[in-house]
């Protein structure tokens, strides 16, 4: 048996870092008597987001979110984070609450995926298939890896991106139709923030690797990449197309390089990228040099090696295809507006680095080949070890000038210096320095078992940093993984019903998890009209919300809270104790349900004109309509007066909402996708729902369709005097036409590989 895995190159390439990722991970997942937890965004957005999604997808509330932040289309909210990444998919064989027990595992998974799928395509370009797996441990724990921990996602983009370069190889070389297919759906159904650079990678990677050598026959096989790759990403329509027309709506889509930002960073970027490739991948929150807080991940460590191996490679490749690539990533990382372009112009980030991270590592691999092709008995220095020499030498300088100039070169006046954990930065610092030093040992010194001394020597680092980067992280949060989980499980007893209120809270462990209405979330990816509502108060949703000003959470109807402290304000219902928290629920009996009418309304125009502080409170006392809308609203409702209707104020707050309760919700049913409800009206007038208005809503007053007059980002729907009957129903936009295309997609790829097959037997038999 030892054999035939000795014999199999991928099933060991996938067995070491296996292996490797249990020793990594295995320590803190004991430790934690089997749960496993990292910091920041893992613990409030990843753990509740697989808990959330693994619950929903399994009761079939799947169209309208109402618990992800005010509501949302699920599909569209969650598909950037979980619904196309694999190791979810596999967590739905569990009970969501077994996640935080699953995701070290998950991870241990990936690392040994990454391993895999790194191994099959470097194995097609190096001789020995071993000197691949020791490239597949550079790549699976590369810096890029320990310092993405923090975003669990990340991981699989850098697992299944070889896959494209290995099918489009395959297809291009060996006439293999389908895999390439397979490859481009599986990784824009991965994550689609990602794709497009993984595209625009993919394309340099044609036009370096097959059009600069034989450009006349790539570009006729190019009408087949295309079609391949076009079927592919046809395939994933059915969430693609969704989550398209959601994203389009959020205003954090955008383009922020202008002027000579654009061309040239400064020369902090410019260390701080120096930085990724010599120190390993740290916590994002609190680095040891050069930037402080930075969650771009900027990380692009090779383990022990470096880019020792990179420059003996340049040294000894003088006309390789790879030096292409590797030219080509360096002016992608320089040029500030052509870096932007993998994240879209959305901000500064540095999240393709896994890509140019695989290149360095097929760097390694060619290098020990070339090193190994001399044999054991070669007494002189050969020219590949004579590379690895120079490399080494060339190494050193940059990283001791590196670590010279932040050790002794004063920043500015204002700040003497650029290391801010000294601790870290001199413990990389001895990690790089070692790493150096064992790599030229080994490939230069030794004669026998250098293949395996480097991959025993790799993996040794890559298990440390990997470790290293856990236990940083958490230090540097402050709550461990039993903790969490006792947060997550006393919450799940708050047994609040949420379906016409929401609690003012906003945590993601108390509330997304077990599917409770609240007044936010930490989640980028929410409605579009969410964002809308805050920029009418003037205040700016980013990652996520802000704290709203007096008078919001009467308007959301917000009517609980829950606190592990014990208020004043409010009425006490219920107490839910845990091993380590205990939660205090309160209600305000104030709010009114999603659901209440207005007999006064104001102009936006005029609304624009009010303080900000006083702006919700404006919108819980009188309806805030579009301009062009006045007419409509003004033939049922008074316009606004202060000096009839009252003014507004933090004081009148509790009055104000009272008022809404004499004509407010009653009846209330909630789906999936619609919200009905009653509510008796004394006359003609608006009934107003805190819940955005995307695009999909449709209204419905005694059955007859009404149109939507948009609040603020809300929805509000004219009424008549007496009993009305209303109900409000979504459709996800683009999933019916997103499932046709997909459809569609799957027939045109299946007669597309049985086309092929029949013409490749034809072929044979000829």
């Amino acid at each position: 048996m030892f054999y035939r895995i000795r014999k199999n190159g991928a099933l060991c390439a996938f067995l070491v870092n296996l292996l490797a990722g249990i020793l990594a991970f295995g320590v803190f997942i004991i430790a934690d008597g089997g749960l496993f937890s990292v910091a920041g965004d893992f613990n409030v957005q990843q753990i509740p987001f697989a808990m959330h999604a693994n619950d929903a997808i399994k009761s079939g509330n799947v169209v309208w979110d109402w618990s992800l932040d005010l509501g949302s289309n699920f599909i569209g909210g969650m598909s950037f984070y979980v619904l196309g990444n694999p190791s979810f998919w596999l967590s739905l064989l569990f009970p969501s609450s077994w996640f935080i027990y699953l995701v070290g595992w998950f991870y241990v998974l990936k690392y040994a995926a990454a391993g895999l799928t790194s191994y099959l395509w470097m194995s097609r370009y190096v001789k020995d298939e071993r000197n691949a797996i020791v490239g597949s441990a550079m790549y699976a724990f590369s810096g890029y890896m320990a310092e993405n921990l923090l975003f669990y996602h990340f991981h699989d983009v850098a697992v299944l991106f070889p896959l494209l370069l290995y099918t489009l190889d395959l297809l291009m070389e060996e006439k293999k139709h389908g895999p390439f297919i397979g490859a481009v759906t599986l990784n824009l159904l991965v994550n689609y923030f990602f794709f497009p650079g993984d595209v625009l990678f993919l394309a340099s990677y044609f036009i370096v690797r097959y059009v600069m050598k034989d450009g006349r026959k790539a570009w006729r096989r190019f009408p087949e990449v295309f079609a391949e790759g076009f079927l592919g990403c046809m395939l994933t329509m059915v969430l693609m197309l969704p989550s398209a027309i959601f994203v389009l709506q959020n205003p954090r889509v955008g383009f922020d390089y202008v002027g000579s930002n654009s061309l040239v960073f400064g020369a902090e970027r410019y260390l701080f990228i120096l930085k990724s490739m010599i120190f390993p991948g740290e916590v994002m929150s609190d680095h040891s040099a050069v930037i402080k807080k930075n969650f771009a991940s900027c990380a692009a460590y090779i383990p022990m090696a470096e880019l020792v191996l990179v420059i003996a490679f340049l040294n000894l490749k003088k006309k390789h295809w790879l030096r292409g690539m590797l030219k080509w990533c360096l002016v992608m990382a320089v040029i500030p507006i052509l870096n932007a372009i993998f994240s879209l112009f959305a901000g500064l980030y540095y999240r393709w680095y896994y890509m140019p991270v695989l290149m360095f590592s097929l760097c390694g691999a060619i290098v020990i080949e070339e090193i190994e092709k001399q044999g054991e008995l070669w007494s002189s220095p050969t020219r590949a070890e004579k590379a690895v020499s120079r490399g080494t030498v060339i190494w050193s300088v940059i990283v001791s000038a590196f670590v010279l100039f932040l050790l002794f070169v004063p920043w500015s006046s204002g700040e003497k210096s650029k290391i801010y954990r000294p601790d870290v930065f001199f413990a990389w610092t001895c990690v790089a320095a070692a790493g150096i030093i064992l790599t030229w040992l080994i490939l230069t010194r030794l004669r026998k078992y250098r293949r395996v001394l480097l991959l025993v020597g790799v993996l040794a680092f890559g298990i440390g940093t990997t470790s290293a980067a856990i236990e940083l992280y958490h230090i540097a949060n402050g709550e461990d993984a039993v903790h969490l989980k006792d947060r997550l499980d006393t919450s799940a007893d708050f047994g609040i019903e949420t379906i016409a209120y929401r609690y003012t809270n906003r945590d993601n462990p108390e509330t997304l998890a077990h599917g409770y209405s609240e007044s936010a979330n930490f989640c980028s990816t929410v409605s579009g009209s969410i964002f809308r509502f805050y920029e009418s108060l003037g205040l700016k949703r980013d990652v996520k919300s802000p704290e709203g000003p007096e008078g919001m959470m009467n308007l959301i109807s917000a009517r609980y809270t829950y606190s592990t402290k014990e208020k004043s304000e409010g009425t006490l219902i219920k107490t839910v104790k845990g091993k380590y928290k205990t939660y205090y629920i309160y209600e305000n009996t104030d709010v009114p349900p999603i659901g209440f009418t207005y007999d006064t309304y104001m102009t936006f125009s005029e609304f624009s004109e009010t303080a900000d502080a006083e702006k919700a409170i404006l919108m819980l006392k009188t309806l805030v309509v579009p301009d062009e809308k006045e007419d409509e609203a003004a033939a049922v409702l008074r316009h606004y007066n202060a000096s009839v209707d009252g003014a507004v104020s933090t004081a009148l707050i509790p009055e104000i909402s009272r008022a809404h309760l004499q004509e407010s919700a009653e009846k209330i049913e909630r789906t999936t996708s619609s919200y009905r409800c009653e509510i008796t009206a004394a006359q003609s007038r608006y009934a107003f729902f805190s819940i955005p208005n995307d695009s999909g809503w449709k209204a419905y007053v005694n059955g007859k369709e009404t149109e939507i007059m948009d609040i603020n980002g809300f929805m509000a729907v004219r009424i008549d005097a007496g009993v009305n009957d209303i109900e409000l129903r979504y459709t996800v936009p683009g999933l019916t036409a997103g499932m046709i295309l997909s459809l569609l997609a799957l027939a045109g790829s299946i007669w597309w590989v049985l086309l092929h097959k029949k013409r490749a037997a034809r072929a044979v038999r000829l």
